[in-house]
């Protein structure tokens, strides 16, 4: 409305300028393009832009037209009322207007873009479904076309379908303590439902009159499944939207049975597409859409239109926010592989116990001092590691000997070598000193329990971005080569 208004005083107050100048207003419009009154250009790149004065009109944009291309110049008389005309003064107001509204469009297109690219959090899958002791499970799921095979008045023949389907692998399981019949799915699936997270599926349906069956589902119809015995049937839906994350199935139990109830499950992308064939996808939606902006940039020809410059601001800083997403991506799939790897890397399994390093620090320990019972802070900056020892037989106790306790066996002692080949000793603390955390000698661990220690090491250096703790299995009762766990420094930073 408050445009509307805008407009309306606007064109009184042209027309009152027109009548000021005698009648010009009615002449034949002697403007030129904006670009070219009264301002000066802009460089954004390549393109030559103007930056227009700003006006208190407020003009609608589709207004404005291009001056065409064949125009013959405006005659010399018409030049010098240039300041004046209300034709300019109107176009000065249109590509204001353009200016100020273009930056909402462009957060607008970017906040798409990379929402394209962004996956959504997902809830727990759930893959099996029972009613009344018929359990329903999905086995594996893939994106292809289905192959089926058909009777025709010629014979039997194999088929395959014309499009790609998320075809998933179901397996029938009859502990209901009866035979059962059951209808496959694939004969008739107008009760089932398939819901994504951005829009509903269909099924694929191999026909009711039981001439069309998939290659490697049930043939059937109706199979019987006798007590006890289970079938393996093949369940088509359309291939979910690129962004689809997570798929809601429901199938009906009246196929087996069962009417009135339903079989529902939940599959994420996962399910059906690996990690790899995700990253590969979005590398190839990615080049398509990267190749779609290039061409639009190009077409543009350079300076005519008064949008140039915010269409140019506004493809660059979509490419620009899609690569920042990618690349957030490929980040997020290396730190989780390399979080995967460290977590395998700080548990070792001797025997009947689970040895953990979790975490630690480098830097002056707590200590606690018994003469004068008061806590305390080691002079040296050390090594402090934290462990875990966790005994996993239900009927044999482990007495346990801490690998920070002073002894004379070198059996005993934990040690650490960086990649340089540097090997750090245990550091023990001075006498009436005990490190907070440390269970001193040792401790019993009793059956399926746990217990913590901390074991200190002298400080390593500071180039050595990787640490090997290595942790003699004689202390928890085992026998054999010490327990080696290499991860890098920043692990003892926590």
């Amino acid at each position: 409305m408050n445009r509307r208004i805008a407009v309306f005083i606007a064109i009184i107050g042209l027309n009152l300028m027109a009548c000021c100048c005698g009648g010009v207003g009615n002449a034949p419009p002697a403007a030129q393009p904006v670009v070219q009154v009264n301002q000066v250009p802009i460089q954004v790149d390549d393109v030559p832009q103007v930056q227009p004065p700003p006006v208190k009109q407020v003009m609608p944009p589709d207004k404005l037209a291009p001056k065409p291309a064949n125009q013959e110049p405006d005659p010399p008389e018409n030049k010098k009322l240039a300041g004046d005309d209300p034709a300019i003064a109107y176009q000065k107001a249109i590509a204001a207007v353009d200016a100020k509204y273009a930056g909402e469009l462009v957060r607008r297109d970017v906040k798409a873009e990379v929402e394209r690219y962004v996956p959504r959090k997902t809830d727990k899958p759930v893959l099996i479904s029972d009613i009344g002791g018929i359990k329903v499970e999905l086995l594996s799921g893939s994106i292809a076309p289905i192959t089926f095979t058909k009777r025709t008045v010629s014979g039997v023949r194999d088929l395959e379908t014309d499009h790609d389907y998320l075809t998933l692998r179901v397996k029938i399981h009859n502990e209901s303590g009866r035979p059962l019949k059951y209808i496959p799915w694939h004969f008739d699936s107008s009760k089932g439902m398939a819901k994504g997270d951005t829009g509903s599926l269909s099924f694929w349906s191999s026909g009711a009159k039981g001439i069309s069956w998939p290659a490697k589902g049930v043939k059937d119809n109706p199979a019987t499944i006798p007590i006890a015995g289970s079938v393996v049937d093949v369940v088509g839906v359309t291939v979910p939207g690129f962004k689809t994350e997570q798929i809601d199935l429901t199938l009906p139990a009246a196929n087996v049975q069962s009417p009135g109830e339903s079989f529902k499950f939940r599959i994420t992308r996962e399910f059906f597409e690996s990690k790899e064939v995700r990253q590969a996808s979005i590398e190839a939606d990615y080049q398509r859409r990267l190749a779609k902006q290039q061409k639009i940039l190009e077409s543009i020809e350079d300076g005519r239109l008064a949008g140039v410059r915010q269409t140019v601001a506004r493809e660059k800083m979509a490419l620009r926010e899609i690569e920042d997403a990618r690349l957030a991506l490929i980040a997020r799939a290396k730190a989780e592989a390399e979080a995967r790897r460290v977590a395998e890397a700080s548990t070792r399994v001797a025997g009947a116990v689970t040895v953990t390093i979790d975490g630690g620090s480098i830097e002056k320990a707590a200590m606690y001092d018994r003469i004068r019972r008061q806590n305390t802070f080691s002079e040296n900056i050390v090594m402090v590691v934290r462990v875990s020892v966790h005994n996993n037989s239900d009927t044999k106790i482990i007495n346990y000997r801490s690998w920070g306790a002073r002894s004379p066996l070198s059996l005993d002692s934990g040690s650490v070598r960086d990649e340089f080949g540097n090997r750090y000793k245990c550091f023990y603390p001075a006498f009436g000193l005990e490190f907070t955390g440390s269970v001193g000698p040792g401790a019993r661990v009793d059956p399926m329990t746990s217990v913590r220690d901390v074991v200190v090491f002298d400080v390593p250096l500071e180039k050595a971005a990787e640490l090997t703790v290595e942790l003699p299995v004689f202390n928890i009762g085992q026998s054999g080569k010490p327990l080696s766990f290499t991860l890098p420094r920043s692990y003892f930073n926590k």
